[in-house]
């Protein structure tokens, strides 16, 4: 996958982690011609964040945060239009590096971003708080597997809190799991 080219889809203050899936409308002529390619292939794109502040302002390139979630389409309608609502799910974080593009959507080389995982002490401290959080987070108890690694369990706290878009940045970027899930916890506990 290292130095893989793929399509990027930019989008405002957002982060796609790592097993998550989230359905996306596709409208834009250059996104349509994106997701058209994407389906004679893998499916495979790119989503990244562009700072908030930079959108809306005319930049039809503005500057990415140089991590992003690699995604893969899982379902996928086209509508007569053109339009197309697809269901992505995050596969991994990976460091992404823009390269020229001959088609109307930017592309990234990409490269792997591989998580550190922390020792048995520590996966067996922070398990039972990570469950705990998630438990507290979510409308109704879950039965989480007890095979889902740190950095899952410590990612789906991170989806269900509000963090700040720097916040999020940080613990994107982080590749220590157990820095990643203490980040986590200490912001649950304040309420974020």
């Amino acid at each position: 996958m290292n130095n893989q080219v793929l399509p990027m889809f930019p989008l405002p203050d957002f982060f796609l982690f790592p097993s998550a899936v989230v359905p996306l409308h596709i409208f834009e002529e250059r996104y349509r011609q994106m997701v058209n390619d994407l389906l004679d292939t893998a499916g495979r794109l790119v989503i990244v964040s562009i700072p908030k502040r930079l959108t809306g302002h005319g930049v039809d390139a503005p500057p990415v945060f140089p991590y992003g979630g690699l995604a893969e389409i899982i379902h996928h309608e086209r509508f007569e239009d053109g339009r197309f609502l697809i269901l992505l799910m995050g596969l991994c974080r990976v460091r992404i590096e823009e390269v020229p593009q001959n088609k109307l959507y930017r592309a990234v080389r990409v490269e792997l971003v591989e998580s550190i995982a922390c020792d048995e002490d520590e996966a067996r401290r922070l398990r039972p708080l990570l469950e705990a959080a998630i438990s507290d987070r979510t409308m109704q108890k879950m039965e989480l597997s007890r095979k889902l690694p740190i950095d899952t369990l410590a990612d789906i706290l991170l989806q269900s809190l509000k963090l700040a878009p720097a916040q999020l940045e940080e613990v994107f970027a982080e590749q220590d799991e157990r820095i990643r899930a203490e980040s986590a916890l200490a912001w649950h506990a304040i309420g974020s």
